[in-house]
């Protein structure tokens, strides 16, 4: 298939413009999945903070019906999943999951092992560093993201407590929540973004049309005419472009190569005018010289036969 220079520089830049508008939005898509994550990431965190904050009294009092109450309420909030806390052992002592009390988590659990990597717990993590992201058994992606329960004085002074002042973590408050709403804002964003990029691209590649077929195609085409005319010998026509580019530039060469090529035309014709008439001339110059000679030979054959004449 033939394709004329305006389809191949508009396929050529729709191409261009498609893989760079491509990789914006998949970096913009990139971005915004990593924002809204952190945001997730840094609510859930501040939801674990509250929670330990408003038990702590009841903690205090060593009252774990009511810590435990409390902790269900939150959990049964939309989005919520699964609230558990654990002691510094790996017990599961409380979660809103009732099957899962009682039991023991290994350290190196996807809860655990955020802080329990290396040989020394780390203490103070990061959000980031304490969330985690994984598929539940029905394939629902969630968040988990565990928090320290610290030995706090207060604790440590406490008439129902029994952890000396060395221990630094008393349990860990382990919070799992649906992404199900990010995921949809993120596919809601993510469909915008491929909308907005195929009506960009299409404006884009419109204008660029547009603009090729006034700039670029009209003059190639406008030069393409004029010099099949040229080929024809038509060589009168000029170029009536008046753009200051290089297609102006190239119009301009070829009305001039035009004009130099009709002014060796009148030249060639002038010249071949001219000779015309000095060989007309010199025809009748030779044909005068002929007559002359052919009248030469008949007096010489004339004397020839008065001599053989005047002999006999």
């Amino acid at each position: 298939m033939n394709l004329k220079l305006v389809s191949k520089l508009l396929l050529s830049t729709s191409i261009v413009l498609l893989v760079t508008i491509a990789l914006f939005a998949y970096l913009n898509i990139s971005t915004m999945k990593k924002l809204l994550l952190a945001e997730a990431v840094a609510g859930v965190d501040k939801q674990s903070d509250t929670i330990i904050r408003t038990t702590h009294h009841q903690m205090l009092e060593d009252d774990r019906t009511r810590v435990y109450q409390m902790v269900h309420e939150v959990g049964s909030q939309h989005g919520i999943e699964r609230i558990r806390m654990i002691n510094k052992n790996g017990h599961i002592i409380f979660s809103t999951d009732d099957t899962e009390i009682g039991t023991m988590l290994d350290k190196q659990a996807a809860a655990c092992n955020m802080c329990h990597a290396s040989k020394d717990p780390v203490l103070h993590a990061s959000s980031m560093n304490r969330s985690r992201l994984f598929y539940t058994t029905e394939g629902k992606q969630v968040l988990g993201l565990a928090k320290a329960i610290y030995n706090e004085e207060s604790c440590s002074a406490a008439s129902c407590h029994f952890h000396p002042a060395s221990f630094k973590v008393l349990g860990i408050l382990d919070i799992i929540v649906s992404l199900e709403e990010m995921n949809a804002q993120l596919i809601a964003y993510r469909n915008k973004i491929i909308i907005l990029t195929a009506i960009l691209l299409i404006l884009i590649s419109f204008s660029m049309a547009i603009f090729m077929q006034k700039f670029v195609n009209s003059p190639v085409k406008q030069l393409l005419k004029h010099t099949q005319k040229l080929a024809q010998g038509e060589l009168g026509s000029g170029v009536k472009f008046t753009s200051n580019d290089e297609l102006g530039e190239l119009a301009s060469s070829f009305n001039i190569m035009s004009q130099n090529l009709m002014k060796a035309r009148n030249e060639l014709e002038e010249w071949g005018k001219r000779l015309e008439v000095k060989v007309a001339e010199r025809t009748r110059e030779l044909t005068n010289i002929q007559a002359q000679l052919i009248r030469s030979e008949k007096l010489a054959s004339l004397g020839e036969l008065v001599a053989g004449i005047a002999h006999e």
